[in-house]
């Protein structure tokens, strides 16, 4: 829904703070019916936010995931702050350059 990744997604669920149709949900892997079922997150409801994307044509030497263990450069890095939550549509290795959000 564009509030964060999987992986955020699943620590919120597993520390309790998400709701399915008022209950806590437990199970990151539990379906859910879109737009029929209703989400919160801390009590606030979860609005699907409209689709943007981004091309970015990726420099040398940037890696492409949110988070590396190594602290190299991300293509987050290169994003403006406050941007809501992208997730990159391909991988180019470190070394490639192009076109990969």
């Amino acid at each position: 829904m564009g509030y964060c990744s999987r992986s955020q997604a699943a620590v919120l669920i597993r520390a309790g703070r998400v709701t399915l149709n008022g209950r806590i949900v437990g199970d990151p892997e539990k379906p859910v019916r879109l737009p029929e079922d209703r989400i919160e997150v801390d009590g606030l409801p979860l609005d699907k936010r409209p689709a943007i994307y981004l091309i970015m044509n990726k420099p040398r030497g940037v890696v492409t995931t949110a988070s590396d263990e190594k602290g190299r450069e991300t293509v987050y890095d290169l994003l403006e702050p406050g941007l809501q939550w992208v997730g990159p549509v391909g991988r180019l290795d470190r070394r490639a350059k192009g076109c990969c959000c």
